[in-house]
């Protein structure tokens, strides 16, 4: 098994792309069947005025531990098997929802999971790593790289443990590509050709990185997403200080990665909107960062293009959602029809560029 060299030197961004591709050749759709992921559907949005564009995603958190990184945890867990069938336990320092999925991969498999969370720690993480199969440790720090540190020490002393780094995993990396392989094999079979623009959620780095690497191979293009302005604590999963350094090296480079957008309050309370339409349920504000950015950049964007946002988040507290929404009505009443007055010229057509106005989405709570 070829496996990133561990130095720093080694992290470039067509090495990682490389190494990546080469992973992912190794995995069948019926090996995907085998390690127990789903294969979510390719969902097409409806947005009245924005008919000339194809505006898709797909729900990942409708993987087994309600998480995207089911695809890499899956996948790290089974390569390692294969070399090691001894291995008993996985150790992962985890803020939960890494910790989810190495717990379902490991379980699912006949293995331990032993999971070191930080004290901050959510109780509906904590609960859903045990609902897992998860045993869960909890250190006296608030931060997630002392609960790193913690887990690889403890699978050092483990003579059949192994340490599963969250987010820097090659293994776990490739898998986080397994999404848009999916959707890639989709597009094929409905005919999609033309221009594709991927709107990947910042926080979810590794996944934003194996997505952009797939979408390098497909001639996709791909852009990151953040909030607009200052750190914003309702975007929680937006708000990483830093990427891994293998999803680094995609995401700094230009031939993989186009550029950034943005996601306001107004635009994510759109992008509520619209997803609340098409699956019945709130998503996290983090997971609906991508769509908000689609909404935006496909309103002001005259050639028919098909955008790609992959979800993520099924825990939306109750409310979590509302202030967005109020945040897009409280817009639409000062500008009109028209997310913003001068993007009605740039339409092709001319016409208004209606968006679409669910009142009343309710947070449903169901993580």
């Amino acid at each position: 098994m070829t496996m990133i060299a561990e130095t720093v030197d080694s992290y470039t961004a067509f090495g990682v792309h490389r190494q990546i591709q080469e992973t992912l050749s190794g995995v069948s759709p019926e090996d995907e069947v085998r390690m127990g992921l789903q294969d979510p559907e390719l969902r097409l949005l409806r947005v009245p005025g924005l008919e000339r564009h194809r505006l898709y995603t797909v729900d990942e958190s409708s993987q087994p531990s309600g998480s995207f990184k089911d695809n890499g945890m899956a996948l790290a867990v089974k390569r390692d098997l294969h070399e090691h069938p001894e291995r008993a336990r996985y150790y992962c320092g985890t803020a939960g929802n890494a910790g989810a999925s190495v717990a379902w991969a490991a379980s699912s498999r006949g293995r331990e999971a032993v999971l070191v969370a930080p004290r901050t720690l959510r109780d509906s993480k904590r609960e859903n790593m045990k609902r897992r199969g998860g045993e869960v440790m909890v250190v006296e720090s608030d931060l997630v790289v002392d609960a790193i540190a913690h887990a690889e020490q403890l699978a050092g002393r483990d003579p059949r443990g192994h340490f599963l780094h969250p987010f820097d995993n090659p293994d776990a990396l490739a898998g986080q590509g397994l999404p848009a392989r999916r959707v890639a094999r989709k597009f094929q079979e409905l005919g999609v050709t033309g221009d594709v623009i991927q709107m990947l959620q910042r926080g979810g780095g590794s996944l934003c990185a194996a997505s952009a690497s797939v979408g390098y191979t497909q001639g996709w293009q791909t852009y990151e997403v953040r909030p607009a302005g200052d750190i914003d604590s309702r975007y929680d999963g937006l708000n990483v200080a830093k990427p891994g350094k293998l999803a680094a090296a995609i995401l700094g480079s230009d031939q993989f990665v186009a550029g950034t957008h943005y996601a306001s309050p107004a635009d994510t309370g759109r992008a509520a909107q619209v997803t609340y339409e098409a699956y019945g349920r709130d998503f996290e504000p983090s997971a609906l960062a991508g769509v908000a950015a689609a909404l935006r950049h496909a309103q002001a964007n005259p050639r028919p293009t098909t955008y790609l946002t992959i979800l993520s988040g099924r825990n939306a507290g109750p409310g979590a959602v509302t202030e967005f929404v109020d945040a897009a009505l409280e817009e639409q009443e000062l500008y009109g029809a028209t997310l913003l007055p001068e993007v009605a010229a740039q339409s092709s057509d001319g016409r208004p560029t209606q968006l679409l106005v669910a009142c009343g989405a309710t947070a449903l709570g169901n993580y």
